[in-house]
């Protein structure tokens, strides 16, 4: 098998209402990137009519879609017996196993993983770590030379509509748990703010693999709040940082929101976002409401909406110095940097 002489990266990934669209719009982001810098990304996923027409619609990288019941050593066998080695290979899945890193370095093909604290670390090959350092133990970290942690590794979207909010007070509430919302969290919070006694703007953001839209509808009547819901927006992190304060997952919105200064309650949709969202509140970055999974705080909620322009001016200049917005820069030279490194000799 030869190199390829299209510069080809690999991005593999899957994205559907159970895994969440965290991962794909995130590396859409770095494909969009690595396309500019003249790189052919190819996305490597798993079947899914919905996720599939989201990358065909961005237009920065090929589609090559397997069968959902495939095991992952098949799939890297699949592709790789169809196509000519490429120069790098992204893992985007969140664990990443040992045998599949090895499986890879066979062909010699540099892989880097994001969001790993399984093979890639392992393996010895870079991992790029947005929240590991909500994960890790700090003593730990220097054991792991590989690997490169914390919010300033954040691919998040950005927007030029997303000017830092001037609020003396909250009235506007912004609501998202993402692209799939995977447990339905949307609806525990419509159910809280549906019992404040004032009336509240509140709009609800649901992404493209929601499925509870009507069991919401359903949930705000009667609510005294102005309530209104808004599907695929195209500018959404735009439309939530106009909010006076946003109601989301421990997820790439957190960081999103913080990278603009936003006021954050966040809820966790998963078990590991409980630890990321601690990691933000124990810097004043967010306000933690607990998680899906556990307890949601209701009275939390509750109180976040009488903060005073003191209490929110304060944390929304601890949230955007927390999360720069350049994660995208230095994870593209990041893993340029892994790809020549290993290449020496050709011409990338």
């Amino acid at each position: 098998m030869v190199l390829s002489k299209q510069r080809e990266i690999v991005i593999r990934l899957n994205a559907d209402h159970k895994i969440g669209m965290g991962h794909l719009y995130r590396m859409l982001r770095l494909a969009k990137r690595l396309k500019e810098l003249k790189y052919i990304p190819v996305f490597v996923m798993k079947e899914n009519e919905v996720s599939e027409e989201i990358v065909r619609s961005w237009d920065c990288g090929a589609l090559f879609s397997v069968n959902s019941e495939l095991d992952e050593e098949f799939i890297i066998e699949k592709y790789l017996s169809k196509k000519a080695k490429p120069h790098l290979w992204i893992y985007d899945v969140l664990s990443t196993k040992a045998e599949w890193i090895r499986g890879l370095k066979k062909h010699f093909i540099p892989v880097v993983c994001f969001d790993d604290l399984e093979g890639g670390i392992k393996e010895k090959v870079l991992v790029i770590n947005s929240i590991a350092g909500c994960w890790q133990k700090e003593e730990d970290k220097s054991s792991h030379q590989n690997v490169l942690t914390g919010p300033k590794y954040a691919i998040i979207n950005t927007s030029k509509n997303a000017l830092k909010n001037v609020r003396e007070k909250i009235t506007k509430i912004g609501v998202f748990f993402g692209g799939s919302d995977t447990h339905g969290t949307t609806l525990k919070v419509a159910q809280i703010l549906k019992k404040i006694s004032q009336s509240y703007i509140v709009n609800y953001y649901l992404g493209p693999q929601f499925i509870f839209e009507d069991k919401l509808k359903n949930e705000l009547d009667g609510s005294k709040c102005q309530n209104y819901i808004y599907n695929n927006v195209d500018d959404l992190v735009g439309e939530l940082a106009q909010m006076d304060l946003v109601i989301c997952g421990g997820g790439v919105s957190l960081f999103e929101m913080c990278s603009v200064g936003q006021i954050v309650v966040a809820v966790a949709n998963e078990k590991h976002e409980e630890q990321t969202i601690q990691y933000f509140s124990s810097y004043g970055a967010c306000i933690n409401a607990g998680s899906f999974h556990g307890k949601i705080n209701k009275d939390i909620i509750k109180k976040s909406i009488f903060l005073n322009k003191e209490q929110c001016d304060k944390i929304s200049l601890t949230a955007s110095d927390l999360v720069d917005g350049n994660g995208l820069d230095r994870c593209v030279m990041a893993c340029l940097n892994e790809l020549t490194t290993k290449h020496k000799g050709f011409n990338l």
